[in-house]
């Protein structure tokens, strides 16, 4: 299994790092039975006798399909972290669900709930999600008053980067009318950039 195969870790061996990323990308993107039973156990269990970077690669394997349980666990751990870097992890991981219903809080938790400084780069991470990402367009534009008035101007360009994996035409359309008729005080060339690799993409 990737666990079992670690020798010592050097200094500069990278071995640990590769299996981070295919972790990810077996459990995520080729939904691999065997890999996300082992994420799960890690994620459930205790992490101490893993390589740090398999460790923190597993919560974006089990965010993909929790059950309830897990997705509160989830958002506990995002709560209570005692590092940035592992409340920056399970925060992305709200919104890495495949569960509408999930998705659905993890995006209210924008209007409120997680810093203003962060709701954008979350806000990204959802409209990246490549099955709830129109959703969260939706969520976008719907609550665009709030957002716009709550988030750091500076950051909405940032935030709209995850329209560039749209590959629904209707979507796109509706994308770039959108921010047509909401121009930005900042950024403008970075989000029709955005819109461009959009259209590639469709």
């Amino acid at each position: 299994s990737l666990l079992d195969s670690f020798p010592p870790l050097q200094s500069r061996d990278r071995s640990a790092e590769v299996a981070a990323t295919l972790l990810i990308t077996l459990g995520v993107t080729g939904v691999d039975p065997a890999v996300r039973k082992l994420a799960t156990s890690v994620f459930d269990g205790d992490p101490s006798g893993v390589p740090p970077a398999v460790s923190a690669a597993c919560p974006g394997v089990v965010a993909h399909d929790p059950d309830d349980e897990r997705y509160a666990e989830i958002r506990r751990r995002w709560s209570e972290a005692s590092t940035p870097q592992d409340e920056q992890r399970h925060l992305g991981a709200l919104v890495a669900t495949t569960s509408a219903e999930q998705f659905q809080r993890g995006l209210a938790l924008c209007l409120e709930d997680i810093r203003s400084q962060d709701a954008p780069y979350v806000l990204r991470r959802a409209l990246s999600n490549r099955v709830r990402g129109t959703e969260a367009w939706d969520f976008v534009a719907d609550h665009w008053v709030t957002l716009s008035e709550r988030l750091p101007s500076g950051s909405l360009p940032r935030m709209f980067e995850g329209i560039r994996g749209f590959t629904d035409e209707w979507t796109s359309l509706a994308v770039e009318r959108f921010l047509t008729n909401h121009r930005l005080s900042t950024g403008e060339r970075q989000v029709a950039q955005h819109i461009e690799r959009m259209q590639a993409s469709v």
